[in-house]
């Protein structure tokens, strides 16, 4: 992630940081909605989808929430001239 501003779900926050964890662990800069977004049998039911399909949780997340997260972060589109003549 280096020093990209990025938008995520907290799913759980646990007490220590994982054992073998490499790296830092940064803190949260705001959080957006205080009130859970998926009530608790559509947090298991993503839970249990992501271990089953061996799936990043944040992808099975996508799946189940309406809409679009504010598009922050650093990536930028262009056009390039191959794809504005094709």
């Amino acid at each position: 992630m280096g020093r990209r501003r990025l938008i995520g779900w907290i799913v759980d926050v646990p007490l220590a940081p994982p054992a073998g964890l490499e790296g830092e662990l940064r803190s949260i800069e705001s959080v957006i909605d205080f009130e859970p977004l998926l009530p608790a049998d559509l947090m298991q039911l993503a839970d249990f989808t992501a271990s089953y399909y061996a799936a990043p949780i944040g992808e099975v997340l996508k799946t189940l929430l309406p809409g679009q997260l504010p598009a922050w972060g650093d990536r930028r589109l262009e056009l390039t001239n191959r794809g504005a003549l094709a």
